[in-house]
Order: C-alpha cells, then sequence, then structure tokens
C-alpha cells in the first residue's frame, strides 16, 4: 500500500474506532465531555487532505546541466489538493542508481549541475499535513563525449560545394515525458581565409553543403563537427573536428541547358505508374503530380505531355512529393500521357490523363474572335497534315451539300 492510501485509511479507521468508543462510554458510564484524546484515540476533527500530484512542466538539458520546471497539481477529487510544505525533486543515474535530491518549499525551477554522461530519471513530489503525492515516468539524457565525423568525399562547384559524411555517434534514446530533447546535428564552417560561412544539418549519413555564395577558383578550409543543439543549451557536447580543404573551379557557373523531352519510346509499361497523376484535368488550368521519393522537396522537375512532347515547364516539388505544372489552353481534348523528367533529363515516370475542353472563352481566337479550329489529334496529341486537314474540310462541305439537299427533296 503507498504511504499516499494508508494515510487515508488511518483517517478512516481512527473515526470508526472513536464511534465504537464513543458508544462504548455511554454504556458504562463515562462522562460525554470525554475527548477522543483522553480514550487514547486519533482525533476526530478535520482530516487533511494529501496533496494534489505536481506537474513536471519541461526538463531543459545542456552539456551537463538539468533544469526540471515543476509547477503545483491541481485537485482531482474530494480527497487531494490539500496543502503543500515542501516540493522535492529527486534524479536518479539509471547506471548507478546514484540519487541527487532538491527541497524546497514553492515550485519552481530545480537545477542540477556537473551531471556526469547518462540516463537519468526523475521523480516528483509534493509533501504536506496531509500525505504526499508524486509523479514519476519522465527522464533525461546528458550526452558522453562524441567523436569526430568522417568525411568521404569533398564535391567542389563554382560556388558551392558538397560534402559525403558519416555519423560515427549513436543518437541519443528516446526520453520519456516532456523533455526538451537534445538533437544531433552537423555543424560545417567553410573558411576561406577572408569570409566564413556556417551551416547546419541533422546528423544522418549522407551529405552537407553549402548550395551557392562561394566564390570562385578560392580554396576553403572546411570543419565539420558534430554536435548536440538544444534550444535551450544551444550547441554543446560538440566532437572532435574534421578538417579538409578544397578549391572552388575556376569561372563561373556553366548557363543551363534547356531541359530536353523524354523519347515516347521511353514511355514504357515499366515506367507507368511510377508517378501519381490524376485521372482527368482541364486544359488551361493546373494539374497537380506526385513524385514520392523519386525527387527530393525543394528539387526541380520537368513535365510533358504526349504524343508530341508539350513542355509544362519546370516547377519545384514541395515537402509532400507534389509539383504542380499549368496546362496550355490550347490542348486538345482526350487521352493524353503526362511524364515528369528531373533535372539532368532522367525520365521519372509517366501516367495517362483525360484532358478536358477549356472552358468558352480561354481557347485560342482567331479574327474577329473566332475560335481557332483544332489541328491535333485528340487522343495523341499529333499534328494533322495541311493537305488532310483540307480534305476533311471539303468532306465536311460536301457532306452539308448533300444534307441540305436531302432536306429540300423532303420539302418538295
Amino acid at each position: 500500500m503507498s504511504q499516499q492510501s494508508f494515510s487515508r485509511a488511518r483517517h478512516r479507521v481512527g473515526a470508526v474506532l472513536s464511534a465504537v468508543a464513543l458508544t462504548a462510554a455511554l454504556a458504562i458510564g463515562t462522562p460525554l465531555a470525554a475527548s477522543a484524546e483522553d480514550l487514547g484515540l486519533p482525533s476526530t476533527g478535520t482530516v487533511e487532505r494529501v496533496p494534489a500530484a505536481p506537474v513536471i512542466g519541461g526538463i531543459a538539458i545542456g552539456k551537463s546541466t538539468a533544469s526540471i520546471e515543476v509547477r503545483a497539481g491541481a485537485a482531482s477529487d474530494s480527497e487531494d489538493g490539500g496543502p503543500v510544505d515542501t516540493f522535492e525533486a529527486a534524479i536518479t543515474r539509471d547506471s548507478t542508481g546514484e540519487t541527487t535530491t532538491q527541497q524546497r518549499g514553492t515550485p519552481g525551477s530545480f537545477d542540477f549541475t556537473d551531471l556526469a554522461p547518462g540516463l537519468y530519471r526523475v521523480v516528483v513530489t509534493a509533501y504536506g499535513p496531509g500525505g504526499d503525492a508524486a509523479v514519476t515516468g519522465y527522464g533525461f539524457v546528458i550526452p558522453d563525449t562524441v567523436s569526430a565525423p568522417l568525411i568521404d568525399a569533398v564535391d567542389a562547384g563554382w560556388s558551392g560545394v558538397t560534402l559525403s559524411v558519416r555519423n560515427v555517434n549513436d543518437a541519443i534514446p528516446a526520453q520519456p515525458g516532456p523533455t526538451e530533447r537534445a538533437s544531433i546535428s552537423y555543424r560545417l564552417i567553410l573558411d576561406d581565409g577572408v569570409d566564413v560561412y556556417e551551416t547546419a544539418s541533422s546528423a544522418i549519413d549522407g551529405t552537407i553543403g553549402y548550395a551557392n555564395g562561394l566564390k570562385p577558383d578560392t580554396t576553403y578550409t572546411a570543419t565539420l563537427t558534430v554536435s548536440y543543439f538544444s534550444p535551450s543549451a544551444g550547441w554543446f557536447g560538440t566532437s572532435e573536428p574534421a578538417i579538409t580543404t578544397f578549391t572552388t573551379r575556376t569561372g563561373t557557373d556553366p548557363v543551363p541547358t534547356a531541359p530536353r523531352a523524354p523519347l515516347p519510346e521511353n514511355l514504357t509499361e515499366e515506367l507507368r505508374g511510377g508517378i501519381g497523376v490524376p485521372p482527368s484535368a482541364v486544359a488551361g488550368g493546373t494539374v497537380t503530380v506526385n513524385v514520392g521519393e523519386l525527387a527530393a522537396p525543394g528539387e526541380p522537375v520537368n513535365g510533358w505531355l504526349f504524343s508530341t512532347p508539350t513542355p509544362l515547364g519546370t516547377e519545384v516539388v514541395d515537402a509532400a512529393g507534389n509539383v504542380t505544372f499549368a496546362l496550355p489552353a490550347d490542348i486538345p481534348a482526350g487521352a493524353h500521357r503526362l511524364a515528369v523528367t528531373d533535372s539532368e533529363d532522367n525520365l521519372l515516370g509517366w501516367n495517362d490523363i483525360q484532358v478536358a475542353a477549356a472552358a468558352s472563352g480561354t481557347s485560342p481566337a482567331g479574327p474577329a474572335g473566332e475560335e481557332k479550329p483544332s489541328t491535333t489529334l485528340a487522343e495523341t496529341g499529333a499534328e494533322v497534315p495541311v493537305a488532310l486537314a483540307g480534305a476533311a474540310l471539303l468532306l465536311l462541305l460536301a457532306g452539308g451539300v448533300i444534307r441540305a439537299g436531302r432536306g429540300r427533296a423532303r420539302r418538295v
């Protein structure tokens, strides 16, 4: 039985014993003025309620410190919410079982310093005349020494650089409770002796770089560290640095070439469905395509409509893997194929899409506002030869004459 439950049971038993003693006193003629103390029994006066369980508002960690924010709890029923004389915060290092305790008369920040690395469990208790109440299940981690990362390769351009790196440190284990969890991050500093550039990224195996802004034909010293970071403590637990030098390319970035459309024969069945395309769209509107993990957020990709490749422009992938293209208003209605390529003209995938005609007033107009007749096949997007279009027009006119003649014949 917990101390809190024992305290409540003790008061209930005392009340019952007092009632029994009073009945016995009446039976043997004991004066009614006799008190519970005279009878050697607990007082039957007001029973003190146990305190409400305290609240841990947060735990901020530093290189060897932890600050635990403690707040007074609120009563949850008629048996708690009693006065508090003392608040206590106790932390126990998981690996050794060593416990450090602090007490104070009011809630607030309990600050622990000179903590050795490791996982710590937290117990906060409120003590009062009616008993005590504690909150458990919280903890925090003080990081250990951080080893230097590894730089596997350096790819320097005209105005940027990319480093292939590996982190050799374990991530901080999951921490129970509302702890301000520190994260491990790469920190890259580039120095050419005049200017200093700095960037950071999450510490996973992969790359870190400075995309734009470096000077061409300039030698830089790159200093890469892995550090723990938390909003309250900033950078701490920084590793030994990994240092290398590189020289950016001479000249300027080349002018980018225009995207090249994929060959129609490359739109194979194996690549169908590699991207998410809505079943239909309207000419002159937009279409949103999902490329999933085929392109990273922020990466530019190119859209194409087939069979005759019609460029839909270059757009940037958003955080959800979506990219939106504008459809020209003069796209013929019918079945088409929509393909997406990356910035290096690699085909990411394609899928079918049904395009409806543009709304009235959005189609390209000829003289005096007349709509231009379409000269493409709806199903394929292929151009119709001029001679074939003329022949079709003659057949259409001939059909009109025949129908008109038949109409007149019926009237006769």
